[in-house]
């Protein structure tokens, strides 16, 4: 008798005839059928004829029977086991089911998570229950009753079950199946093995491979996700991956941690503030794996380059200040062709000679932090020596701190309307497709802060407010708003503001600023505020902008106001 049944169509099982091969195993096959009254469904067959094969059908059907209220389990609408192998062959029915491979091919990265998720919510109802499916691929994952379902429990395990697997047989699908189930697989971890597929999977799903990966997740090796989605945050799905795809089964999960690792992810793509907040917490921690200095200096041009292009490794994340105002987002950095400097990629170009690298904290909220660049000592280009006016028309200020040109080739430098005018240039200049417009700052302090953070969302600090002060006198500047932000969230504003008048009365600032000739104005906004930071009457503020107007600026204070530290700070971390 052979060990094996050979199916073909049209084959008859009581009512159903079989009408097309969906997929099959070394133990049975599926096929879509079709009853008498035209009941389109798919039935499993038993293919191999062996006791142990027959035993875990039996075990699969037990297992589907007795859980098909879960949600992801695709109940058996009818079955057959005979006693008698070699006369009759074992089938149950369940609904026909989709493919995954079309739904989720071509797929966004929200689209496979959520697939993922359907996936270890129905294992984790299996888990409570202490059954553990051991058999995860994606083979054994179809698409049913708008959710994605686990079938083939074949080499399922669940209380009171009668072991049929050979001692420490190795249980699994190769690419999935995790190593503990290759060693020693009698008295394996099922709940571990099964997060350990589960994440092999998962990483299958996300990258559209066939094939998975030996042994743990990495991101720094060619299975890392930022390769398959640059443009996506997936810092917190590879920690995901590393601890689920650890060697040691203690080391990984719960299939409930798992799903809270994806429902926060699924959370901070749809929070983009409280994203990008994370996003540069882990940039400090990946250049600081064990403690965040206060500050660090890098003098090195090389170490420069590879610590910016760190920064600027998230997308949306690493917004630059310039040194005379505005901003924009930093793509990449690179050493240039001029000796000593290096490119600044916005998508537009700008050659900086970096003097250092800045990194500066604050220790209570890592919003705050940033990242300080100073250049200098860049000479002009010859492009505007026998220029007398500038591109735009304007006389040349010989105080300017940078120049705006045309590269026609590496070092080589012209007027910036040579290449906006390329067509009407193109019979005096050589003018080729690698020519490029480029800024080149002579000198100048750039900064970076995160993009969400408070800081980058006032739009007056986008005035270039730090090249005007020192390194040490920029940092004691944020120093006084973090600890005017760490004030206010100790003790409210209200109750603050009330206590300040009761110490000042409206008379006794008055006479102050009468007897002192002092004014204050907000360091953020320039409003003419009092000493504290408070708004003034009207008579104090006229009578300020009389002292203002007679003795002008030299009189005044900066002070950080309470209009914006109330207007300004509803961004912040709560």
């Amino acid at each position: 008798m052979s060990k094996k049944r050979i199916f073909r169509k049209g084959q008859k099982f009581n009512d159903w005839t079989l009408t097309q091969y969906v997929g099959g195993g070394g133990n049975g096959e599926v096929w879509a059928c079709q009853n008498s009254k035209g009941v389109i469904n798919a039935i499993k067959l038993l293919k191999k004829i062996k006791p142990k094969a027959y035993t875990r059908f039996i075990d699969e059907i037990t297992v589907i029977d007795k859980n098909s209220a879960i949600q992801g389990i695709i109940p058996i609408v009818e079955k057959h086991l005979p006693d008698k192998l070699n006369q009759e062959i074992p089938f149950y029915i369940m609904p026909l089911a989709e493919s995954i491979e079309k739904k989720i091919r071509g797929g966004s990265i929200e689209d496979k998570v959520k697939a993922i998720l359907d996936v270890a919510e129905t294992l984790s109802k299996l888990h409570e229950r202490k059954i553990y499916h051991r058999d995860i691929k994606p083979e054994n994952i179809l698409y049913y009753n708008s959710r994605f379902s686990l079938v083939d429990f074949g080499l399922v395990h669940y209380p009171d079950k009668k072991e049929v697997s050979v001692n420490n047989e190795e249980i699994g699908p190769k690419w999935t199946m995790a190593p503990e189930m290759r060693r020693e697989s009698s008295i394996a971890d099922g709940a571990k093995a099964d997060i350990y597929s589960l994440a092999k999977t998962f990483w299958i799903f996300l990258t559209e491979r066939k094939k998975g990966f030996d042994g743990q997740y990495s991101t720094e090796s060619i299975i890392d996700l930022k390769k398959f989605y640059p443009e996506s945050y997936t810092s917190p799905i590879d920690n995901l991956l590393i601890l689920s795809t650890d060697n040691d089964p203690q080391k990984r999960p719960s299939v409930d941690e798992f799903i809270s690792s994806l429902r926060e992810w699924k959370k901070l793509i749809e929070d983009f503030h409280e994203q990008n907040q994370m996003q540069w917490f882990e940039i400090q921690t990946k250049l600081f794996p064990t403690s965040i200095p206060q500050r660090v200096i890098w003098e090195d041009i090389n170490d420069i380059v590879k610590v910016l292009k760190v920064v600027c490794s998230f997308d949306n994340l690493n917004h630059v200040f310039f040194p005379r105002s505005g901003g924009l987002d930093l793509e990449d950095v690179r050493l240039s062709h001029e000796d000593g400097c290096i490119e600044l990629d916005f998508q537009l170009i700008d050659i900086v000679k970096p003097k250092r690298l800045l990194f500066e904290s604050f220790g209570y909220d890592y919003e705050w932090n940033y990242f300080r660049l100073e250049t200098g000592n860049l000479e002009p280009s010859s492009a505007y020596e026998k220029e007398e006016e500038s591109e735009d028309g304007e006389p040349l200020d010989n105080e300017r701190n940078c120049e705006e040109v045309s590269e026609l080739s590496p070092g080589e430098y012209y007027p910036y309307h040579i290449l906006e005018n390329r067509y009407y240039y193109k019979d005096d200049y050589l003018i080729t497709d690698h020519a490029r417009h480029v800024t080149r700052w002579f000198k100048g302090s750039f900064v970076m802060f995160c993009k969400r953070s408070t800081y980058n969302l006032t739009s007056s600090t986008y005035d270039g407010r730090h090249n005007k002060m020192t390194t040490d006198e920029f940092r004691k500047y944020i120093e006084r708003n973090v600890k005017y932000l760490k004030d206010r969230k100790e003790s409210s504003l209200v109750n603050r503001f009330q206590a300040e008048q009761r110490r000042n009365s409206r008379d006794q600032r008055l006479k102050h600023i009468i007897e002192e000739r002092t004014v204050y104005r907000c360091e953020w906004c320039g409003d003419i505020v009092s000493e504290d930071g408070s708004e003034l009457d009207s008579n104090t503020f006229a009578y300020n902008s009389k002292v203002i107007n007679k003795y002008g600026d030299s009189l005044v204070k900066h002070v950080a106001g309470y209009c914006c530290i109330e207007k300004e700070t509803k961004h912040s971390v709560k």
